[in-house]
């Protein structure tokens, strides 16, 4: 592994951490980097100690908190959040027992087991002329979502997520901050954003009691083995608001290159999605799917916009970023696309 992101690695917090744990000295081994974190650097690695005489090993990850300033939840609030999603039933990587907001000794990440599979968006899009994993990769998704989505916050210790005032329901909120990002950055206006933010405004759903949103639902963000979905993983985004948000992310366009005639993560479609989710327990709004899809373009092209900005002023040239600035365009024609048809 380069010296750099040996560095980045706390091998020796890590390693007291898992040994207070364990209750048994540790030494962590085969410590590799993963592919697909573009903003949180992730590594594999295994944890050997011994338990009753016997040797064992450990697979597991580590993933580095969020950077200050970011949009995240603290990593761990984001732990909790999955330890509650783990025992609600939601597909998700066991965590280590113990956060670290109760061991300040702990490492600043979330360290959770290693799930085996595939997570890059063009190798599971590859596999969609499989008729028979695509339809149940669908309905995998679609009862996660569901299963997320009936998750009791307050049953279950979640209050301290971020959530909507009383009587907005999320829209409200999600706008003014997408907006102010907006407004702040130095490239000037674009029509068309000026065009969703007003639609937006006027199309504000009514608020109804807010529930667990898990907040990048999409492709990357899961996992799949050779019995189909084995894992949602990357809840930073998590919060209370509304469910239909995490179905009009998960439509995004550019989630689902050469796959446009496939709406729901390039693999489904929106009724058969519905059909799966309601079978699950879930209820969708369409209405409310839809304003989150455009909700969900904005904020992706503002996103975009805010890329682009870092590459030109050199804040962070690398490839990644540069790609994703130039992507602007295919959100906006998206954004028109989902406003004529409303």
């Amino acid at each position: 592994m380069p010296s750099g992101e040996t560095e980045a690695f706390p091998l020796d917090a890590i390693r007291s951490f898992l040994g207070r744990l364990f209750g048994a000295p540790v030494q962590i081994e085969d410590v590799v980097p993963l592919v697909g974190g573009a903003y949180r650097k992730a590594w594999r690695f295994e944890a050997v100690y011994e338990e009753s005489g016997q040797a064992r090993r450990a697979a597991l990850v580590y993933r580095e908190p969020p950077s200050p300033g970011t949009l995240s939840i603290p990593a761990h609030l984001e732990q909790r959040v999955m330890w509650a999603a783990k025992n609600w039933g939601v597909p998700v990587p066991s965590i280590v027992p113990l956060a670290p907001d109760r061991d300040p000794d702990a490492p600043p990440g979330i360290i959770m087991e290693f799930v085996q599979g595939e997570s890059l968006p063009r190798r599971l899009l590859a596999r969609a002329s499989d008729e028979g994993w695509r339809a149940r990769f669908v309905s995998d998704l679609a009862q996660a979502a569901a299963r997320i989505h009936s998750l009791p916050p307050g049953e279950l210790g979640l209050d301290e997520l971020p959530q909507p005032a009383k009587g907005d329901g999320g829209a409200s909120h999600q706008l003014e901050t997408w907006e102010r990002l907006y407004r702040e950055q130095p490239l000037g206006e674009r029509p068309v954003l000026e065009l969703a933010l007003r639609w937006l405004r006027i199309h504000r759903p009514p608020p109804q009691e807010p529930r667990l949103v898990h907040g990048d639902f999409r492709l990357g963000n899961f996992i799949v083995g050779e019995g189909g979905l084995a894992a949602v993983i990357d809840f930073e985004g998590a919060h209370l608001g509304d469910p239909m948000e995490d179905l009009g992310w998960l439509c995004l366009r550019s989630w689902r290159p050469g796959r446009e005639g496939w709406p729901v993560a390039g693999l489904g479609s929106k009724e058969e999605f519905a059909r799966e989710y309601e079978r699950a327990g879930g209820a969708i709004d369409w209405g409310r799917w839809h304003y989150w899809e455009v909700m969900g373009n904005l904020k992706w092209a503002v996103f975009c916009l805010l890329q682009a900005h870092r590459a030109l002023t050199a804040l962070r040239s690398d490839l990644p970023t540069l790609a994703v600035g130039r992507r602007l365009a295919e959100a906006e024609w998206e954004i028109l696309q989902l406003l004529e048809s409303a």
